[in-house]
């Protein structure tokens, strides 16, 4: 990967927006990106949450949410980017009930991604990706 050219990122200190539900906080990229109504850009967004079965906490601000719904809203997020490419920085250090790779792996296959997805983590986590869906490169 030469550039960060067409890439979203999530990671830890890229929060979401405090003073909006998850919805909105989904949503958001769409209507100032690509100019989408608000209600269209947020039936999108609760859908994507549906597929993932996490329609509940769709009116939750993210400091009532755990930490793996607050990824899984800003992997929706990445989605409604338009971005080719997704990478995802070091999801053990700030998804600390996350105790599997197969967890978030389990919701893009729900989603059917068709971006590329990149994890990057340290070299002392690679027991967390061992044996799992992920390709490790160094």
């Amino acid at each position: 990967m030469d550039s960060l050219q067409d890439t979203t990122v999530i990671r830890e200190h890229i929060p979401l927006i405090s003073n909006l539900n998850i919805v909105e906080n989904i949503a958001i990229i769409q209507e100032v990106h690509a100019y989408k109504q608000v209600i269209k850009a947020e039936a999108e967004a609760l859908e994507l949450l549906r597929i993932i079965a996490l329609e509940e906490i769709a009116q939750k601000r993210a400091s009532q949410c755990s930490e793996f719904e607050i990824f899984c809203a800003m992997l929706l997020r990445a989605l409604m980017n338009d971005n080719e490419r997704i990478v995802i920085v070091t999801p053990f250090s700030f998804i600390t009930s996350l105790t599997s790779i197969k967890e978030i792996a389990e919701v893009i296959y729900k989603l059917d991604i068709k971006k590329d997805i990149i994890i990057a983590d340290m070299k002392n986590n690679q027991t967390n990706y061992e044996g799992d869906l992920c390709h490790i490169a160094e």
